[in-house]
């Protein structure tokens, strides 16, 4: 991972692979380190009916199972099947439905 320091602010870079000759591949653009952590999270009972009080960047999943929920652009729902505990789903989502949700111990992270 690469580091950088731009007015005052770190950044860092994941470098994704490189060349032949082992040098990394040039990477545009920088992602501040504070977007890449999250800044509050909340326990998700899965409802039907009833959009998250916030838009989620990820959802922790703490026991396997599947997961159906709404995209934040989305108005049809999708579900993620065997979806193992312990792992995160890195989407903006903003409604998770108990309707083939059979995963438990989500966790909304903003």
């Amino acid at each position: 991972m690469a580091q950088r320091i731009v007015n005052g602010e770190q950044y860092e870079a994941v470098l994704l692979g490189g060349d032949l000759d082992g040098s990394p591949l040039d990477i545009e653009g920088e992602i501040s380190v504070d977007k890449l952590q999250a800044g509050s999270a909340f326990a998700i009972t899965p409802n039907d009916g009833t959009d998250l009080s916030a838009i989620t960047s990820a959802l922790y999943i703490g026991f396997t199972g599947s997961v159906s929920l709404i995209c934040s652009g989305d108005t049809n729902p999708v579900t993620f099947f065997n979806v193992p505990g312990g792992s995160f789903l890195p989407l903006q989502v903003k409604r998770v439905r108990s309707t083939d949700t059979t995963a438990s111990g989500i966790v909304g992270v903003v």
